[in-house]
């Protein structure tokens, strides 16, 4: 589990250059205090607490849609084989 203070901010890494066409993937990776959102044209370290074993591939319309919405102080992410979670928000994904 991961906890960040603060707001997740969807911005560059969901969209490809131009921002025309959405990325299809991202990919949730260990960073240095915190953990790395990857897509194809760009990277993200968000800071948080907690630990993140596995790099995870979730479908990046679906974070897309949820993202903006997420509030409070703290927002949990979580990976359990076969789901993403944000806050209470489940997604399909898998560790690669």
């Amino acid at each position: 589990m991961w906890r960040r203070s603060g707001w997740l901010e969807p911005g560059g890494t969901l969209r490809s250059k131009g921002g025309i066409k959405v990325e299809r993937d991202l990919t949730f990776t260990a960073c240095p205090g915190g953990v790395s959102v990857r897509s194809s044209y760009a990277a993200m370290d968000i800071e948080g607490e907690g630990e993140w074993i596995s790099p995870v591939i979730v479908y990046a319309a679906a974070i897309r849609q949820v993202a903006p919405k997420l509030e409070g102080p703290t927002i949990t992410l979580r990976y359990e084989p076969g789901k993403l979670y944000l806050n209470r928000t489940s997604f399909e994904a898998r560790d690669i």
